[in-house]
């Protein structure tokens, strides 16, 4: 049996960068063949082999993998100008505020906790 599945739709997703959703454009094309045989074995990621006595497979877990892989690695806002995409800008000011870039208290990124460090010779 050979199963073709063809996916068009949105998945919501938090953005990565400013925690803000947004719907994602999924489309996919997938195929599963499925053989019969003695006992349920998954020779390879398109290809399984289920028993003789079975009559019928549920292939929502499939469906799910499918989906998941399509989605991509970085989920941050779509479209946009620029280096901050669609994000929440109150969300990025306050992070920006929180990171080490934005602290004024250690000398423009100097950080003298490694002082002590660079004084180690090695032999």
């Amino acid at each position: 049996l050979v199963v073709n599945f063809f996916v068009s739709g949105y998945v919501d997703l938090q953005c990565d960068r400013c925690l803000g959703d947004y719907p994602q454009e999924v489309k996919l094309d997938n195929r599963l063949i499925i053989k019969f045989g003695g006992e349920y074995v998954e020779q390879t990621d398109e290809i399984i082999i289920i028993p003789d006595t079975q009559q019928e497979i549920n292939v929502s877990q499939y469906v799910f993998e499918f989906i998941h892989l399509a989605l991509p690695a970085k989920k941050i806002h779509p479209g946009g100008v620029g280096d901050r995409m669609n994000c929440d800008e109150d969300m990025l000011r306050k992070l920006e505020d929180h990171s080490h870039g934005g602290n004024q208290d250690n000398n423009k990124g100097h950080d003298s906790r490694w002082d002590d460090l660079k004084n180690i010779k090695f032999d």
